[in-house]
């Protein structure tokens, strides 16, 4: 959000008169604001949140089924159904408390079974893919299923060997067609090259051209948010057509669920059509990912100011959640509090942008990979952060010994209730326990992390940083020991190693701010109850050790330290993450 400009808003309307508009394009950065004027209510519909709380959607409850799972129905009509034990603990309580019902349907920790689908289905994801190689990865995850019956299997790999064909041609989409990356980057040209024309159009106030300019951008690239995110803009502002905006942002957020400046843009839409509580949801989840962006302290406010003027009624509960945003916003972040009443859009930016500005968040159609780090404890076993593997559908590890072969299926052990801790069994990984040791390396001394960080992005070799111990256990940061070692997302569930090649503590967060950040772990001597309860051949913690050069320790422990990748389904949650835990 650091490169976000701010808004302007002109002189406020008075209730009742038609909204004022104002409007600066220069580049990409599209300054917009408008007052308000909007009345009434409507129904409440529910955000619906994973139990990382990375994925959303807005839906209402249909059903909690005897197996667990919930059927939920979207704006659009369709119906979903998602394992109970994969929403927020709040969302379970509510499904729970609608439908009659006090227990718990799946037991935290148990293996998760996973869904069977047919080579049909996995090739309707494949052909959403973005790229080829996406696509290779879908039917891989498929083809590590237990279950699959041999005919099942050999139409799967047929299937995998024309992918692999593709992916070596290096093959991506647009739209429906397969063509390579050279190819699609021209179309992507011609498509920016158009939406600069229509931003041109509409700082010359012609909002009809720029409509059907970017219209022709839209054609020629119709997997991005761009030409679509200003239509919303073009429809909401210059035609004074909410429904239409709500559309085109509505088709932006399906695409780039995160990208805050969607989310902000399409609640001002809903609030001039009196949809009042699905814009504080949106808002809601927009202050979620970006708390410092001031548009939402302003619009938020806005709302809540409106909602105590007679005859603009809020439903209760979204005023109560906006007014719990907006504490957050102004109390621990900062927020500048609004000095007048009006909505302001904020100008677009994501990942689907050139400029690449703040947290977009662009999303792999159907599924969504995420990557972290673990390492072995047992023969076949990887210890892991839980939030690495939390809700997967799908799971793989890629032996180190062999980084660029193909990646090995594996299953979910147990999760620990208490820590951030998980166990996934590898059955095909034949790579040695490391040594663990229960006594952390004094705080001034030197560490090793070892892991995966940024994903397959960023390479799938192991990296591995030097640093020292910052601070010992403190129940302030969840009993975790500190280090300043760089550690970046993708790094959870791998190994903090002492001069010994043992293994100390497990990765699990990066805590602090750019330039100033400190790594966090939980200590093994934490979580060994829950290893000895599930492994309950674990080898006891070395004592006594002779002390190493930093390459060797290195040695020592990279045959052991994986990379993990968990595959989610975006059929039952209706977003995406960062790609890395």
């Amino acid at each position: 959000m650091n490169h976000r400009k701010n808004a302007r808003m002109k002189p406020q309307a008075r209730p009742g008169q038609v909204r004022a508009v104002g409007i600066l394009a220069a580049g990409t950065a599209l300054l917009l604001a408008v007052a308000f004027g909007a009345t009434a209510n409507t129904g409440e519909v529910r955000t619906w949140s994973s139990a990382t709380g990375t994925y959303k959607t807005e839906a209402e409850l249909v059903e909690l089924k005897e197996d667990g799972t919930i059927v939920l129905k979207k704006k659009d009509g369709s119906l979903i159904t998602v394992p109970l034990s994969r929403l927020s603990d709040a969302d379970q309580q509510y499904a729970r408390a609608q439908s009659g019902s006090e227990s718990t349907p799946a037991t935290a920790g148990a293996t998760r079974s996973q869904p069977r689908n047919t080579p049909a289905e996995v090739e309707a994801e494949a052909l959403k893919c973005r790229t080829a190689k996406d696509a290779v990865l879908m039917y891989r995850f498929y083809m590590a299923k237990p279950d699959l019956s041999d005919d099942q299997r050999a139409t799967a790999e047929a299937a995998l060997e024309v992918w692999q064909k593709k992916a070596t041609d290096n093959l991506v989409r647009v739209g429906t067609q397969w063509m390579p990356e050279k190819d699609a980057e021209k179309i992507r040209e011609r498509a920016d090259a158009k939406i600069e024309h229509a931003m041109e159009l509409l700082r010359l106030r012609n909002g009809e051209l720029a409509r059907k300019t970017l219209e022709d951008a839209a054609k020629l690239d119709p997997d991005s948010i761009k030409a679509d995110f200003l239509m919303g803009i073009v429809y909401g502002l210059l035609a004074d057509n909410d429904q239409k905006a709500q559309q085109h942002f509505e088709r932006c957020l399906d695409r780039e669920p995160n990208n805050v400046s969607v989310l902000n843009n399409l609640a001002v839409t809903l609030v001039f059509q009196k949809k009042y509580a699905q814009a504080a949801q949106h808002w809601k989840t927009a202050a979620g990912s970006a708390p410092k962006m001031k548009e939402l302290s302003q619009n938020i406010g806005s709302l809540i100011t409106m909602a105590g003027s007679p005859g603009y009624k809020v439903p209760p509960r979204a005023l109560e959640d906006l007014s719990l945003t907006y504490e957050d916003l102004i109390s621990n972040h900062g927020n500048p509090r609004p000095t007048r009443i009006g909505f302001v859009y904020t100008p677009p930016y994501g990942a689907d942008w050139s400029e690449k500005q703040g947290g977009g968040g662009g999303k792999t159609e159907s599924v969504v990979v995420s990557s972290g780090s673990g390492f072995v404890v047992h023969p076949q076993i990887i210890l892991t952060n839980r939030h690495v593997i939390e809700g997967a559908s799908g799971l793989l590890v890629l032996d180190p010994k062999n980084s660029k072969g193909e990646p090995l299926p594996a299953e979910l052990i147990a999760i620990s209730n208490e820590l951030d801790l998980a166990l996934i069994r590898c059955k095909t990984l034949n790579a040695p326990p490391v040594a663990l040791v229960e006594t952390l390396p004094p705080r001034g001394t030197d560490i090793m992390v070892l892991g995966y960080p940024l994903g397959p992005s960023f390479g799938t070799s192991l990296k591995s940083t030097r640093g020292a111990m910052v601070a010992m256990p403190d129940a302030s940061v969840d009993n975790m020991c500190l280090f300043d070692a760089i550690t970046n997302p993708g790094n959870s569930g791998g190994p903090l190693c002492d001069k010994a090649g043992r293994v100390a503590a497990v990765v699990r967060a990066v805590t602090g701010s750019v330039g100033g950040s400190y790594g966090a772990a939980i200590p093994i001597s934490e979580a060994l109850p829950f290893l000895r309860k599930h492994v309950p051949n674990l080898a006891a913690p070395m004592k006594e050790a002779d002390e190493l050069d930093w390459p060797s320790v290195d040695a020592k422990v990279s045959p052991s330290t994986v990379l993990i990748l968990s595959k989610e389904d975006l059929q039952t949650d209706a977003g995406v993450g960062d790609g890395t835990r």
